[in-house]
């Protein structure tokens, strides 16, 4: 890529965002993610890996080896912000667009740099018996919120993770991070404020958590859910067109498609999908005018 794109650098950004739009650098978070793993094997077979560095008269050793990607993934946005500068000291004969590819490239980088740092968090989470963390689809964002839980009526610091697949949230104790519960995608109710927002379990009143944070973080955070749970709905809604297209070909049946449709009284369990509900952006402070979406067949 970099050889057919050395004359057009435009050219190569694009292409290196279409890279991250694929996840091709999400090894990375995965590799950041077993870094604690990793550092126990190296301990755990210390001799053995003294032998193979004597063998080879590796002066570094094993553990230099391992964080080299971490170092790597920093560089990127760093030989960018170059780029970025090099281009705005010769703006007169650079092109609006390059630069605009440019920075968005750098941008996404960094959220990129971010999240990979952030899934190191991960391996603090204790008291998870039910499944495994690390099987939850792609790390996406980690933040801190003032949770209250219904259930045991209390308010508590907590860290909360967001995945492909789920959403879980935790308890900060000390340097440890107590489980405390999980939203399937396919089962996730949300009402939303402008600083707060309140989870459960396909009904009210059912594993009800208001988690409470700054407006920006809770609306980036109705955006990363909203995300997810479309993201869910049209790999269901393409499952269905599969099967449908596979078993009614005969018939020429149409397969069903997926709606959004408002109704704040009732809850819909219509839904093709799972029980998925998902809310508007919130405006102001309209913090008791609340609206419920459900996706329905």
């Amino acid at each position: 890529m970099l050889q057919r794109n050395k004359r057009d650098l435009k050219r190569l950004f694009d292409e290196f965002l279409q890279l991250l739009d694929q996840n091709c650098f999400y090894g990375y978070v995965i590799f950041t993610m077993n870094k604690q793993n990793s550092l126990k094997l190296c301990d755990l077979y210390k001799n053995y890996f003294t032998n193979i560095r004597l063998e080879r008269d590796d002066k570094l050793g094993i553990n230099s080896f391992l964080v080299q990607p971490i170092q790597r993934m920093a560089r990127y946005p760093l030989l960018l912000t170059q780029f970025i500068n090099t281009f705005f000291k010769n703006r007169d004969i650079v092109m609006k667009p390059l630069i605009e590819s440019c920075c968005r490239l750098e941008k996404r980088l960094r959220t990129l740099l971010t999240t990979t740092n952030e899934s190191e968090i991960i391996n603090d989470i204790v008291g998870c018996h039910e499944f495994n963390v690390f099987y939850q689809g792609k790390f996406r964002k980690v933040n801190e919120f003032q949770i209250f839980d219904c259930k045991q009526k209390r308010s508590y610091r907590a860290k909360v993770f967001i995945f492909d697949k789920c959403i879980i949230y935790t308890e900060i104790k000390g340097k440890q991070l107590l489980f405390h519960g999980r939203y399937p995608c396919e089962h996730i109710g949300i009402s939303a404020k402008t600083k707060s927002f309140t989870l459960y379990y396909e009904r009210r009143k059912q594993q009800e958590c208001e988690f409470t944070a700054d407006p920006a973080q809770i609306s980036h955070w109705l955006d990363l859910i909203r995300d997810m749970i479309n993201n869910y709905a049209n790999e269901e809604r393409q499952k269905l067109h599969e099967l449908y297209g596979r078993e009614n070909d005969h018939l020429h049946r149409k397969p069903p498609s997926f709606s959004l449709y408002r109704d704040s009284n009732r809850f819909s369990t219509d839904s093709g999908i799972g029980n998925i509900w998902i809310m508007p952006k919130p405006d102001e402070e309209t913090a008791s005018n609340r609206s419920t979406w459900y996706a329905n067949s």
